[in-house]
């Protein structure tokens, strides 16, 4: 039996049509997506071709190569904030420091919100954070100690919130002043000297 021409060109409608882009794969991609699954990035479950603000992002980010690919997508999505609700993609689905790679489990896998609708928010966007400062501990640079600031005065990575300061009077700075090292010389000169003279 052959296909009609209308049938052909059902067949071949269907096959691109935006239920196409909807795949259960996706998740993978998505910190915590299997939370809320084809929602994530749907408007509801079965009604696949419209997009939520974040599943359009997605969308958009996955068609900026060819062919289309969900590589890449998240890593320049995490800081986005598609519903515009003052929590970043990345802080709704568990992941606010951007650093989730597919496949893998988000740092928080609690309190998450769905990126793609404004009155779903999380309500521990920078956790687990556990100095309270709202830096979360996976890209807080010191995660002990409060310092909203992340102030890092030799920038070593890690905070100077977590640095010891010098005891008490001590002004050195871990390399010896002109001062001081002239003063050590003169002194090992001396005891040189010293030893010198003993041998006669």
């Amino acid at each position: 039996m052959y296909l009609t021409i209308p049938r052909v060109v059902t067949v071949v409608c269907l096959a691109f049509a935006p239920s196409a882009f909807a795949h259960n794969s996706y998740v993978a991609d998505i910190p915590n997506g299997s939370d809320f699954a084809c929602q994530t990035c749907h408007l509801s479950e079965g009604n696949y071709a419209q997009f939520n603000s974040f599943g359009t992002q997605f969308r958009t980010q996955m068609r900026m190569t060819t062919p289309p690919t969900t590589i890449g997508a998240w890593e320049a999505l995490w800081d986005l904030d598609a519903d515009a609700d003052g929590q970043s993609n990345g802080e709704e689905l568990g992941d606010p420091c951007g650093i989730f790679g597919a496949g893998s489990t988000a740092s928080r896998t609690t309190d998450v919100s769905n990126p793609g609708v404004a009155d779903s928010m999380s309500a521990d966007p920078f956790g687990p954070d556990a100095d309270a400062d709202e830096w979360p501990d996976a890209c807080d640079n010191c995660p002990p100690n409060a310092n909203p600031l992340q102030e890092d005065s030799d920038g070593n990575g890690i905070g100077d919130a977590c640095k010891l300061p010098p005891p008490e009077g001590c002004t050195c700075s871990g390399t010896a002043s002109g001062a001081s090292a002239s003063s050590a010389l003169l002194v090992l000169a001396a005891l040189g000297l010293l030893a010198a003279g003993r041998r006669r």
